[in-house]
């Protein structure tokens, strides 16, 4: 077998100064997990997957790095086989200086700076009714599977000051209830948009008025979206045990009886997969999603979305997590985007498809998946880091205007060369 530096992809890296791309494959190639590979380094397992990510700009570091983990110099320096882009090419990819820039995403940075103060001190607000405060939850639902950000964050400061000023008139379990569903929409926007901090103080709440409510479906969801909070701030093993834990007392208080307690056990299971793919942990990944199809065939009709159709959508994005680049395509070709319910959840899909598409050294067809990504959801690719930072790469690797129209799309979703 050929070493695999000298494998296309590893080239490929190397041509385009994808750092990040090279130190993944020679962590990879050494067989190291993240935290040993970070142990090595120096660095911490989260900082490394950054970093693996493109998200590299310091030289130095990036040299450092690369070669603690054997990466050759000859591809550091760009030389392989007459193919390389000079030393001032990659000199400028490492330090962020090749010409590209992230426009400021003005208006989702300053919807969330105004939801900022609501979490954590809601303003004033009258009290209505349930029937009313739950429609307009549903309403800032709705905004969220719509994926309108910038809607919903201007819609959630009155929407907290609205379920504050409730709670406090009209004290009941059915009030938790909808409190709690109230603080998740809000933990939804703010993990997309990479809000932790925010989003920690609303899961928190989400969760004591949950369980405050003794609704079971309430408690699950809660628990499922306190843990993806836990994971994005390094607490992956906390977070695996409170997604077990909770599909485990979901199972013991309700017997799994009805389609929609099935639904969401198979979800919170295939988020413990996930979570389990994100550690680097195979196995468990496989046989937690292999349990998550079990129990969604038993609800194939959730309202939510949740059956096996949500299971195959977390199969791609467990093979991609995984670095199963290969895999994680094949299991989107078995999914049909058409048929996946909500704009929120075919926006992961076309995700997960355009980063497998990038890690497998086909940026044109991570392009056409960017554009259909944004087609299904144009504040996805507006607004999130992963949509944001894959458009920059594509830019980078572009020097022979291979992917018409790139730039015009770069231009709509704020990143301009």
């Amino acid at each position: 077998m050929a070493a695999w530096h000298d494998l296309p992809a590893a080239q490929h890296a190397a041509t385009t100064g994808d750092l990040g791309a090279l130190i993944r494959s020679a962590r990879i190639a050494a067989k190291l997990t993240l935290a040993e590979a970070g142990a090595v380094v120096g660095y911490s397992a989260a900082t490394l997957s950054r970093y693996e990510t493109g998200q590299l700009t310091d030289a130095r570091a990036a040299r450092r790095i690369a070669e603690l983990l054997g990466v050759p110099g000859r591809l550091l320096d760009g030389d392989t086989g007459g193919q390389g882009v000079g030393e001032m090419r990659r000199r400028d990819v490492l330090t962020g200086a090749a010409g590209l820039a992230l426009l400021p995403v003005t208006s989702a940075t300053a919807a969330t700076e105004g939801l900022g103060a609501a979490v954590f001190a809601p303003g004033d607000a009258a009290p209505v009714g349930l029937d009313v405060l739950a429609a307009q939850i549903a309403a800032a639902r709705a905004d969220f599977h719509g994926v309108r950000f910038q809607e919903l964050a201007a819609r959630l400061p009155g929407l907290l000051a609205t379920v504050a000023a409730t709670r406090a008139d009209k004290p009941s379990a059915e009030v938790e209830r909808l409190a709690a569903d109230a603080f998740n929409i809000g933990v939804n926007l703010l993990t997309k948009l990479h809000e932790t901090g925010m989003a920690w103080s609303l899961a928190d709440r989400a969760l004591t008025a949950a369980r405050a409510s003794g609704d079971p479906y309430t408690i699950a969801e809660s628990t499922r979206l306190a843990a993806i909070v836990m994971r994005r701030t390094e607490h992956r093993d906390g977070a695996s045990q409170l997604l077990i834990q909770g599909a485990d007392q979901l199972a013991a208080h309700t017997g799994l009886a009805g389609q929609l307690h099935a639904g969401v056990y198979a979800r919170m299971l295939a988020t413990a997969a996930y979570t389990a793919a994100v550690a680097e942990d195979r196995p468990t990944a496989e046989g937690l999603l292999a349990e998550a199809l079990t129990a969604a065939e038993r609800a194939p009709q959730v309202a939510a979305g949740f059956g096996p159709l949500g299971v195959a959508s977390y199969r791609i994005s467990v093979a991609r997590r995984l670095g199963d680049f290969g895999r994680a395509v094949e299991a989107a070709a078995l999914v049909d985007p058409a048929s996946i319910p909500t704009a929120d959840a075919r926006a992961r899909y076309w995700e997960d498809v355009a980063l497998a598409f990038w890690g497998r050294g086909r940026p044109e067809s991570a392009y056409r998946a960017l554009l259909s990504a944004e087609a299904a959801a144009p504040q996805e690719v507006r607004f999130r880091p992963w949509a944001q930072d894959l458009t920059l790469s594509l830019l980078r690797t572009d020097v022979r205007g291979a992917m018409p129209g790139l730039r015009n799309f770069a231009d709509r979703v704020g990143v301009a060369a």
